[in-house]
């Protein structure tokens, strides 16, 4: 008997290697590495799917009423009137197209007020799973890419995962318009006074197109720079927040995420 022999008679235990049980550690690292690329995979799928269906490349076509009979017209007059008495002007009716991602059907009629540097917003989305009702939407753009976005539709977990650490939105379901460019206003003058931005003007269509055009690049752009895992976790996580202000000191008051 040799020395390396002996010695493992003489603790209790064979030192030469069991071969079954070297090959399962062999299989089992295998099957975990397995698992763990194919988790990779998905993720990386996720992720491409996510990034894929923002839309870019925004193409803005005129758009009649009477093309779209789901439209709804008694909202329509009702945000209308509210708006033109509050000093807004209407610009333009129409809807999005998208050289790449994906875009629902739908309608949107802008107004615009210069005095107050303000865009407004009446929409509607038209199925292809579901109809999203009509509501308004208050904009107030500022240099260094800061924004205001107040609106009175139902903020949801895929408003919450494309959300910009420079464009603030509120979200006030159920508030008059008159009311709801109040609280507009609100925000406006917090994002103005914690930054050195200012106000964008003038308020045109051609200009509200071509910031909308540079927006959806921008919320592409930062879900491409997200970790997926974090997008998973919010998107299921979400518990109806109301509220976004991004980088601004206030900020800290948000959910704990990549962006703070």
């Amino acid at each position: 008997m040799d020395t390396s022999t002996a010695a493992g008679f003489v603790l209790g235990f064979d030192v030469a290697p069991d071969v079954s049980f070297v090959a399962g550690g062999v299989v089992g690292l295998g099957l975990a590495f397995l698992v763990v690329a194919g988790i990779a995979v998905v993720l990386l799928a996720i992720k491409r799917s996510l990034v894929n269906a923002c839309p870019v490349g925004l193409r803005f076509h005129d758009a009649i009423v009477e093309s779209y009979p789901e439209l709804d017209h008694q909202s329509l007059s009702s945000y209308t009137e509210g708006l033109e008495e509050l000093g807004f002007a209407p610009l333009a009716d129409y809807t999005i197209s998208a050289e790449q991602g994906t875009v629902q059907p739908g309608f949107a009629r802008l107004f615009g007020n210069e005095q107050l540097a303000c865009y407004a917003e009446i929409n509607q989305l038209f199925p292809v799973t579901a109809t999203v009702p009509m509501r308004v939407v208050f904009v107030s753009r500022f240099t260094e890419d800061w924004s205001a976005v107040t609106t009175d539709r139902v903020a949801d977990a895929g408003v919450w995962l494309l959300r910009r650490p420079t464009g603030c939105w509120r979200s006030v379901p159920g508030e008059s318009v008159a009311n709801l460019l109040a609280i507009h206003a609100d925000l406006c003058r917090i994002v103005l006074d914690q930054t050195r931005c200012r106000v964008h003007r003038p308020v045109s269509s051609e200009n509200w197109y071509d910031e909308e055009r540079r927006n959806a690049v921008t919320v592409r752009q930062c879900i491409e720079k997200r970790n997926v895992l974090v997008l998973l976790w919010e998107y299921f996580t979400f518990s109806g927040r109301t509220e976004w202000l991004g980088r601004l000191i206030p900020a800290r008051s948000n959910a704990s995420n990549d962006y703070n």
